[in-house]
């Protein structure tokens, strides 16, 4: 019955039901072991976030937040933590970038007009403003329609 009022509450919510499922099935696949990156690089101790971009054609690149150098616990907890500050990211855990950044590069210019599903409840400025400018049409998060 709950799905029911969901899938009819809003136009993109049969979309958004759809993607979110998909998101499910893409997580499954991650910590099953398919991860694109070397096994050098590590998961980030704070919040491992997946993003997966369907460019028109169907073809999907899939980004993640790993790091060069993963820490046994996050550097920006205590004091040190500031929202949107991820500066300690980069410096000490050698992160390349949010999974948002890193399946966009993947992309490339098939971004343009693709569909992002970014396994996380929200999608920072930085990034919203960076798949904004590549053309993604929709951002669906775990949570909801984003852009």
């Amino acid at each position: 019955m709950k799905e029911q009022i969901l899938k009819q509450s809003h136009p993109f919510s049969q979309e958004w039901w759809r993607l979110n499922q998909q998101i499910a099935h893409l997580s499954r696949e991650l910590k099953e072991g398919e991860q694109l990156n070397s096994s050098k690089r590590g998961p980030c101790a704070k919040k491992s976030i997946v993003c997966t971009i369907i460019a028109e054609d169907g073809e999907q690149f899939t980004g993640e937040n790993s790091c060069d150098n993963p820490q046994a616990s996050c550097p920006r907890v205590g004091e040190l933590y500031k929202r949107d500050d991820f500066t300690l990211c980069r410096s000490i855990c050698q992160q390349s970038g949010h999974a948002e950044v890193m399946a966009l590069k993947a992309a490339g210019p098939k971004a343009k007009g693709a569909i992002a599903i970014v396994e996380h409840h929200r999608v920072c400025d930085d990034c919203r403003q960076k798949l904004q400018e590549a053309g993604i049409k929709a951002v669906f998060t775990s949570t909801r329609l984003e852009l």
